[in-house]
């Protein structure tokens, strides 16, 4: 919301997929941490990098599916893009801390 409050036409259906997207960038972004730190806890761990790639990519197809439902469900009307951009932002904040959480202390 601060966001949307902050940007010309911030409560339009473009504005509000902008900021859902700068928002998902900035999970990406930890997402991204997480998961090289994750990796790097588990490296000298048989298998366990290997298999949370496999996890990490399984997550991927699994978003990129889910996120394109969001999208298609409302057919040629506006509010796909905002769907689709709050399903990605929602995806990725939760991967994020997923991550974060499998990680020890």
């Amino acid at each position: 919301n601060v966001c949307q409050e902050a940007t010309p036409d911030g409560s339009t259906t473009l504005g509000i997929s902008e900021c859902l997207m700068a928002e998902m960038r900035a999970w990406d972004g930890l997402l991204n941490d997480e998961y090289a730190g994750a990796r790097e806890q588990y490296a000298a761990q048989d298998e366990l990098p290997q298999k949370l790639q496999a996890a990490q990519r399984a997550w991927i197809a699994f978003r990129d599916a889910d996120c394109a439902f969001a999208y298609d469900k409302y057919g040629d009307g506006s509010m796909r893009v905002i769907a689709s951009a709050s399903c990605q932002m929602n995806h990725t904040a939760r991967r994020a801390l997923d991550l974060k959480n499998m990680r020890e202390p």
